[in-house]
């Protein structure tokens, strides 16, 4: 099993996710795209990674509040593994003026709120944070 500096080194030595998504890769032999293409490309171009994004999650990701860059996204597949190996569940990660909250077993950021909510919300049930 490869270590967190192995993956980390190997993650941020490809190119960035984002640019493999197309819609011509996904196309059926239409011209226009079915409803069916556009959300699969929609659900794999957000597994970032082998991490999952819940509803609410993945409408602020997709709303453009919240922009998740590849230096973002090794920094929260580093934590859910750290997190992961020191047996905890429900995690808060903190980078920079973002809150995620992860299910670390599911592999799945629940919500993430920004610097501008911060201060009218109370996180609850959860075990640990990490800061990335």
């Amino acid at each position: 099993m490869n270590s967190i500096r192995e993956l980390n080194n190997i993650i941020t030595s490809q190119k960035d996710i984002f640019s493999d998504f197309s819609l011509k890769k996904v196309l059926t032999n239409s011209n226009t795209p079915s409803f069916n293409d556009i959300l699969t490309l929609e659900t794999e171009k957000y597994k970032l990674m082998d991490i999952n994004f819940s509803g609410e999650a993945l409408d602020k990701v997709s709303s453009g509040q919240f922009i998740l860059g590849n230096e973002e996204r090794v920094k929260l597949l580093n934590g859910l593994k750290l997190a992961k190996s020191e047996g905890q569940s429900k995690t808060a990660f903190i980078s920079g003026k973002s809150v995620y909250l992860a299910d670390v077993v599911k592999n799945e950021i629940f919500d993430i709120i920004n610097d501008a909510q911060s201060g009218k919300n109370v996180i609850k049930n959860i075990d640990s944070a990490v800061i990335i």
